[in-house]
């Protein structure tokens, strides 16, 4: 079940760009990360899943940029670049996300 937190999250927060499906746009900010956060919080690695999930989300959205007609082969190098900053920037950023506690209470 958690796994489709993830599934899930991925395609609203992939493809909930605005300039592709407008519509999208309202559940990728607003149930595509809630579902995202969920599954990262009882998550062992945190950072791995982040920066690939990240990482492939910003591979999607910015796929105009591998495009080489006009810049040529290189371009691939830029894109390639790109998306790994984007994801280890994300990364860092949800290794401060605390993990839950588990009490007596909560089970």
């Amino acid at each position: 079940m958690k796994f489709l937190y993830l599934i899930v999250s991925f395609f609203f927060v992939a493809f909930g760009e605005p300039a592709w499906t407008s519509f999208l746009g309202f559940f990728a900010a607003t149930l595509g990360w809630a579902f995202f956060w969920k599954f990262l919080s009882h998550c062992e690695k945190k950072f791995l899943v982040s920066f690939l999930f990240f990482a492939i989300v910003q591979g999607v959205q910015l796929s105009w940029l591998s495009s080489t007609t006009y810049q040529g082969y290189v371009i691939l190098l830029v894109y390639a670049l790109v998306i790994a900053i984007l994801g280890v920037q994300f990364a860092l950023f949800c290794l401060f996300i605390p993990t839950p506690k588990v009490s007596q209470s909560n089970i």
